[in-house]
């Protein structure tokens, strides 16, 4: 098989609670992988356009550069603690979302 991976960064804070714990503020700096597998390639030998996955993931991640993702709808309805398994699961769908949104297009 074959994949493509693409890495950006950036820093967020967030809130933290944990059962009937005190909440507690706290800063990141995320570093983000995402890989694209796939068993083979397309017409031009690519398994997929690799600048237009760094596109999306950088518009992804200046979402939440140097925000307070409590602030975010994504985490605020309903209320999540942004872990980091929280956060990679929204990056993941919001990459899905813009792959397919650049097949379906013309």
């Amino acid at each position: 098989g074959f994949f493509v991976g693409v890495t950006d960064r950036c820093m967020y804070s967030h809130t933290f609670q944990f059962g009937a714990g005190a909440p507690f503020t706290t800063g990141c700096t995320a570093v983000v992988e995402a890989r694209i597998y796939g068993s083979s390639l397309g017409p031009d030998d690519v398994l997929v356009d690799i600048d237009l996955v760094q596109r999306l993931l950088r518009s992804i991640m200046e979402r939440y550069n140097h925000q307070n993702l409590d602030l975010l709808d994504e985490f605020r309805e309903p209320r999540r603690n942004t872990t980091v398994e929280v956060v990679a699961q929204c990056v993941a769908q919001r990459l899905l979302e813009g792959l397919r949104g650049a097949a379906a297009a013309p």
